[in-house]
């Protein structure tokens, strides 16, 4: 892909467009991206684990796509991101364990997914201010959320 060659790129932002396909797993030779918005598009397939490479990346924009994936576990190292809007995209399996790592993430919004299980309590390591979790089927205690601290703006 053409993309893959912008060795320099620092803010890809393609969202509300009509793209298909899948994402490349080549894109984790986008070292120096720092935002990257494909929402509000029709991509499909799964959100590749070379994700993890981009670690310059303080935005993650994907809302309003098809991916029906995992959220790879990979994402825990991605130190500098701040936002990662996952909203509407099929996500489907558990909220991986690992976001507790993002040392950066103050807002997590994976709302209208197919995520299950439990909130994992690792995600309360995280300097997380904005946490949106809204319709899917995830159970169990969130009482860990609320602990000494803790000062969310938002919490759905």
């Amino acid at each position: 892909s053409m993309l893959l060659n912008l060795s320099n790129l620092r803010i890809l932002k393609i969202s509300t467009n009509s793209l298909q396909g899948t994402l490349p797993m080549l894109m984790g030779s986008l070292q120096q991206l720092e935002n990257f918005d494909v929402s509000f598009n029709f991509l499909t397939g799964t959100l590749p684990t070379s994700i993890g490479l981009l670690t310059k990346l303080t935005g993650i924009f994907l809302s309003n796509n098809e991916f029906s994936s995992s959220i790879p576990t990979e994402i825990g190292l991605l130190t500098n991101l701040e936002i990662f809007n996952g909203q509407e995209v099929v996500f489907v399996g558990t909220i991986p364990t690992q976001i507790g790592a993002m040392t950066s993430l103050e807002s997590l919004s994976l709302s209208t997914n197919q995520l299950s299980g439990t909130i994992p309590t690792e995600i309360g390591l995280a300097p997380i201010k904005s946490l949106v979790l809204v319709g899917n089927q995830i159970a169990g205690d969130a009482n860990f959320l609320c602990g000494e601290g803790r000062a969310y703006r938002a919490l759905w």
